[in-house]
This record gives structure tokens, C-alpha cells and sequence, in this order.
């Protein structure tokens, strides 16, 4: 039977392949990153591994100068170091200085902090007190919205309680910062504010001063005298002679205060 008349031509201009050999030519290789090596038996090319971008690290949560970089910079991660590391410190100080509107307050800081970080300049140490001079600034503002529109108390809905994994520890240490926030309470207002701030924000004397308005020196002596009085408020222990002022009756926890004493 007599060949198509136009099979042949088409046979010499594009002899068959086998097994990636041309009948009349050398052998072709695949590109090389290409998606298989042949159709007939060849597997398909493994795309390389997914490298982490170079900034894809974990932060450590215990270098704030680094978490404040990236948070100025918009990084998320940076911020929720810094949140983890400062907020519970802002609550406390809020606790007593806003009582029942401490979260509320909290959040206003916080929209603050977020809306003018990018702008801000200094490290760690200089957030910590440009934080709670917002937060002394917010609460104050609160109090006086508050005097202005009295608000009318409403019985809120009653919350089951989910207990805690670890009751006993939990539980301790909750009600001891309960208790020690409930006694910085009885101070003065002022005198309360200057302790917070230094005892619990970690404030130096030098950022208290600037964040109340007075001198270095009579925050020292205020904080001073704040504390040997909650030390004569706490309740004595029988069995320690001391009592909870320590030897000698020394009340200071800063071992800078212990040493100038009350100059």
C-alpha cells in the first residue's frame, strides 16, 4: 500500500523521538530546574525547600531595646514582646490609680502607645517611662470625664469560673499582689503613685520626678516614708522578731534609698 504522499515529507522534517534521542541527532537534555525529565519514564523535578526570610526569627522576649526596634519599624512581633513585658506592670499602676476603670484606661494607653510609636525616640528604658506618663495622663482624664458624668452602677451578668491549672500557686500569687496593691491603696494618693511607679513600674527616682512634676529628692523621701508606713501597716509575724521592716527597721527596697537615707 503506497505511503500518504505527504506523510514522508512530514516524517523528513520531523523524524520521531525515542527516549529523548532525535533518530538523526544527539540526545536532548531537559532544561536544567525544568518540570520532568521526559514524558516516557522521568519524575518530576522536587522544587527546592522553603527558606525563612532572613528576619523570620523568634524575638527574645527578654531584650526590649530589639522588640522596640521592630515594633517601630511595624513589626508585630516586636509589639506583643513589648505588651507581654509592660502590661502587666500598666494594670498594677492602673489598679490603684483608675480602680474599676484600670482596663479601660489600659486601653486608651495602649491606642496611644500604637499611634505614636513610630515617632517615638529612645530604648526601653525611656519607653517604660514615656508609658506611664500616658497612662498617669489618661487616668487623670478619666477621672475628670467621671466627675463630670457621674455613672450609674449596673449589675453586670455573673461569669462561671474556669479554675486554673495550677490552683495553689496561681491562686497565692494572685491574692499576694492582690493584697499588696490593696495596701499601696491606703496610702495618700500621691504617695501611692510614687511607690507604683517606682516599686512596681521599676521607674528610676529621676523618671518618677519627671512623670509627678517634683523634684528628685522629694520622691525619694516620699517613697521613702510610703514605705516604712505599709511596712508598720503589714501584720507581725511572731516567730520573726524583726518584724516585716527587717533589721534594724529598715523598710527601703532600694538599696540607693538605704544608703542616702532620707536626704
Amino acid at each position: 500500500m503506497p505511503a500518504h504522499p505527504g506523510l514522508a515529507d512530514h516524517v523528513r522534517l520531523h523524524p520521531p523521538t525515542y527516549g529523548g534521542r532525535l533518530s538523526n541527532g544527539p540526545r536532548l537534555r531537559p532544561r536544567r530546574g525544568g518540570p520532568s525529565e521526559d514524558r516516557a519514564g522521568g519524575s518530576a523535578a522536587t522544587p527546592p525547600a522553603a527558606r525563612p526570610a532572613p528576619d523570620a526569627q523568634a524575638v527574645d522576649p527578654t531584650d526590649l531595646d530589639a522588640a522596640l526596634d521592630l515594633a517601630r519599624a511595624g513589626d508585630e512581633r516586636g509589639f506583643v514582646v513589648l505588651y507581654r513585658a509592660l502590661h502587666p506592670l500598666l494594670l498594677r499602676y492602673l489598679r490603684v490609680r483608675s480602680r474599676d476603670a484600670a482596663d479601660d484606661v489600659a486601653a486608651e494607653v495602649w491606642l496611644q502607645v500604637v499611634r505614636d510609636l513610630p515617632h517615638f525616640q529612645g530604648g526601653a528604658a525611656a519607653l517604660r517611662g514615656w508609658l506611664f506618663t500616658v497612662a498617669r495622663h489618661r487616668a487623670i482624664d478619666h477621672a475628670r470625664a467621671r466627675a463630670a458624668r457621674p455613672a450609674v452602677p449596673v449589675a453586670e451578668p455573673v461569669e462561671p469560673r474556669v479554675p486554673a491549672a495550677s490552683a495553689e500557686a496561681v491562686a497565692g500569687e494572685r491574692d499576694a499582689t492582690r493584697d499588696a496593691l490593696a495596701l499601696v491603696a491606703t496610702l495618700p494618693p500621691e504617695q501611692a503613685e510614687m511607690v507604683l511607679l517606682r516599686v512596681v513600674a521599676g521607674l528610676d527616682v529621676q523618671s518618677v520626678a519627671d512623670i509627678v512634676g517634683k523634684q528628685p529628692g522629694t520622691v525619694r523621701v516620699a517613697v521613702h516614708r510610703a514605705l516604712r508606713t505599709l511596712a508598720d501597716r503589714l501584720p507581725r509575724d511572731p516567730a520573726d522578731p524583726a518584724g516585716p521592716a527587717g533589721p534594724a527597721g529598715d523598710t527601703s527596697s532600694d538599696p540607693h534609698d538605704r544608703r542616702n537615707g532620707a536626704r
